[in-house]
C-alpha cells in the first residue's frame, strides 16, 4: 500500500504541474488555420459536390445521418454548406483567440457531422484534427497571444498559468500517430526484401499523386535512402519523450542522457519531420495534413522556453531597427555639418 501511496502522490505532483500557456496558444493558432484550410479548400475544389451530397440532392450515395444532421434537418445541401461556413467562421475565432473552451467546442461539433456522412471520404486528417479540437476544449489556450487576453488583461500576453498536462496530451498524440504508424509499416516495401520501394509506389499512386513524376526511376536510391528514413524516424519517436525526461533530469539516462542533456535533438527532429512532410505536402495530396501534424511539434518545447525564443528575437529585432535608424539618420547629420 506504501508503494501505491507514493504512485499516486507521485501521480498528483505531476498532473497538478502549471505553466504559462504560449506553448498552447500556437498550438490552437496552428489548429485553427487547419480547420479553415481543410474545409476551404474542400469547398473551392469541388469537394462538397462529389463527397458531401447526399443521393436525394444528386450526389453518387446516400449519406450517413448523425445525430447533429438529424437535429438539423438532414444532409441537405443547405445544412451541409451551414455547418462548413460554421467551421469556418469558428475556426478563425480559434485562431484568433476569441471564445476559448467554447469556441473549440462549437468548431469540434460542427466539423464532426463532415467528417461521420461520407465514410469514402474521411481519413486521418480528420481523424487528427477532431482530437486536436477535443483538447483545446480541455485546456484554456486562449490565456496568451490572443483577443481574449487583450480583452481580460488590456495587452496580447499574459503569464496566467494552466495545467502542463494539456501540453502533454499534444505530444502523447504525436507520439502515437507517429509510433502506431511506424510500426504498421511491416510489408516488404518498407524492408530491404522489398527494395526499400514504399516510397517509390507511394509517389506513383494515382490516389495520392499531385502530379505526374515521369523521371522517378532515375532517384531510386534516394527513394530507398528516403524510405529507411522515414521508417526509422516514425518508429523512434517513441522514445521521445523518454529523450525529452532525460533532459530535464540531470544524471538520468547514464551516457545517452548526458550526451541528450547536452546536444538538444529537438532541432534535428524539427528539421528532419519539417522537411519530409514539406516533400510530402509538394508532391502528394494530402490536404492539410502535413501542416497539421507539425502544429503538434510545438508540445517538443516548454512554455519558457518558447517565451525565451521570442524575447531574444524581439530584442534582435529592435536592436536591428536601432541601427537601421542611425545609419539612414548618419548621412542627414553628415549634411547638416557640412553646411554648417
Amino acid at each position: 500500500m506504501n508503494r501505491v501511496g507514493r504512485l499516486w502522490r507521485w501521480w498528483l505532483a505531476q498532473t497538478s504541474r502549471r505553466e504559462t500557456a504560449e506553448t498552447m496558444a500556437l498550438f490552437r493558432i496552428g489548429v485553427g488555420i487547419a480547420l479553415v484550410w481543410t474545409i476551404a479548400t474542400a469547398w473551392i475544389s469541388g469537394a462538397l459536390d462529389l463527397a458531401w451530397t447526399d443521393a436525394a440532392a444528386g450526389g453518387y450515395r446516400t449519406l450517413s445521418e448523425t445525430p447533429t444532421l438529424k437535429l438539423l434537418g438532414g444532409p441537405t445541401p443547405e445544412v451541409i454548406q451551414g455547418l462548413m461556413t460554421a467551421c469556418i467562421v469558428s475556426g478563425s475565432l480559434l485562431a484568433l483567440g476569441i471564445g476559448g473552451r467554447l469556441t473549440a467546442l462549437v468548431a469540434l461539433q460542427v466539423f464532426l457531422p463532415l467528417t461521420r456522412m461520407n465514410t469514402h471520404s474521411g481519413g486521418s486528417l480528420e481523424h487528427l484534427l477532431t482530437n486536436a479540437l477535443w483538447l483545446l476544449v480541455l485546456c484554456r489556450s486562449t490565456a496568451t497571444w490572443s483577443v481574449d487576453c487583450r480583452v481580460r488583461d488590456g495587452r496580447w500576453t499574459s503569464d496566467r498559468m494552466i495545467g502542463a498536462w494539456a501540453r502533454w496530451l499534444v505530444l502523447a498524440q504525436i507520439v502515437l500517430v507517429y509510433g502506431t504508424t511506424g510500426l504498421q509499416k511491416s510489408g516488404s516495401s518498407w524492408t530491404p526484401l522489398g527494395g526499400f520501394s514504399a516510397v517509390y509506389f507511394a509517389l506513383r499512386d494515382p490516389a495520392w499523386q499531385r502530379f505526374d513524376i515521369p523521371w522517378l526511376g532515375w532517384l531510386s536510391i534516394p527513394l530507398a535512402m528516403s524510405t529507411a528514413a522515414v521508417w526509422l524516424f516514425e518508429t523512434g519517436w517513441v522514445i521521445v519523450p523518454l529523450l525529452l525526461w532525460w533532459r530535464v533530469r540531470p544524471g538520468a539516462g547514464g551516457r545517452l542522457g548526458a550526451f541528450v542533456r547536452r546536444v538538444d535533438p529537438r532541432p534535428a527532429i524539427l528539421a528532419f519531420g519539417a522537411a519530409m512532410h514539406l516533400g510530402i505536402f509538394v508532391m502528394m495530396e494530402v490536404g492539410t495534413f502535413s501542416w497539421l501534424t507539425m502544429c503538434f511539434y510545438v508540445a517538443l518545447w516548454s512554455p519558457a522556453e518558447i517565451r525565451s525564443f521570442v524575447s531574444k528575437k524581439a530584442r534582435t529585432a529592435r536592436r536591428s531597427a536601432r541601427i537601421a535608424t542611425r545609419a539612414s539618420a548618419s548621412p542627414a547629420e553628415s549634411a547638416t555639418s557640412s553646411q554648417a
